[in-house]
């Protein structure tokens, strides 16, 4: 797995100027436009910062239909091998069943649970095998399998 931080921008064109749904997730494709889609395989977006004409903003404060001119979001992105991606999809075609999407459990849990703290480590603890991994200001950083 593979993380890349990217900055996406988009023009706000409606003719009120008002932040919608579809204006961040313009700013979220321009993001993902960035990666290398040919040789990986995005599994994850996360924005994590929202700026409305050079001022940074919250997401809550874009869903009050605020005005602007120009959207930026900063998100990191999590990306596998496209060849990887392609054999689990074809082995699951094979057992006639199709792939939804591919999520980290880290990131999984740790969206759950909102990690937002500067230092946190989470704990997935399973029968055989434990995953530990470690996050800065909800930023996954390292992740290890404890046998």
């Amino acid at each position: 797995v593979e993380l890349s931080i990217s900055v996406g921008t988009t023009r706000i064109n409606n003719e009120n100027r008002v932040v919608n749904t579809s204006a961040i997730l313009n700013a979220i494709d321009a993001c993902n436009s960035q990666v290398d889609q040919i040789e990986r395989k995005i599994i994850y977006t996360q924005p994590r910062k929202f700026e409305l004409d050079g001022y940074v903003v919250s997401k809550s404060y874009l869903d009050q239909g605020v005005q602007g001119f120009e959207l930026s979001v900063t998100s990191e992105i999590y990306t596998i091998p496209k060849v990887a991606f392609d054999k689990y999809k074809h082995t699951l075609k094979k057992a006639g069943l199709d792939l939804t999407s591919i999520i980290l459990s880290p990131l999984a849990i740790s969206n759950e649970l909102k990690v937002d703290k500067n230092i946190s480590v989470l704990l997935d603890i399973g029968h055989h095998k434990t995953y530990m991994s470690i996050f800065i200001k909800g930023v996954l950083l390292e992740s290890h399998t404890i046998e």
